[in-house]
């Protein structure tokens, strides 16, 4: 049994594209015509529609007022740019804490999690 993507409307193939991060999308929007280049009457690609609808989704107000988009940026292009804001460098974090960690290793058994970000970092 053979699925036949092409005949799965754009709506659908949108909501399914949504689920891939920043680099998925661009990825899937190199592979596939379909989803890469503009169809006739569309204003952006699939994978940019799928990328302009996770940003507008899951971007709050400040974000979205600091992530302006530039005039040749794509909406995957964007989103990248968003994922990498809200992104936690958590090994790196917790690996400076207060800069006891590494003298005192009884301080870190009860550390308490960092947040940075949006996600939340536990201590080493």
């Amino acid at each position: 049994m053979t699925l036949d993507v092409l005949g799965l409307g754009s709506d659908l193939l949108v909501r399914c594209a949504s689920y891939l991060d920043a680099d998925g999308l661009a990825q899937l929007g190199r592979t596939s015509a379909r989803f890469g280049i503009p169809r006739f009457g569309q204003e952006r690609s699939l994978a940019n529609e799928a990328a302009r609808q996770r940003f507008r989704e899951s971007a709050t107000d400040e974000e979205g007022s600091r992530l302006s988009k530039y005039d040749d940026e794509s909406d995957v292009g964007l989103l990248r740019a968003l994922e990498q804001l809200t992104a936690a460098p958590c090994a790196l974090t917790s690996s400076w804490g207060t800069g006891s960690a590494i003298k005192n290793t009884r301080r870190v058994s009860h550390a308490q999690p960092m947040k940075v970000g949006r996600q939340q970092c536990q201590g080493m």
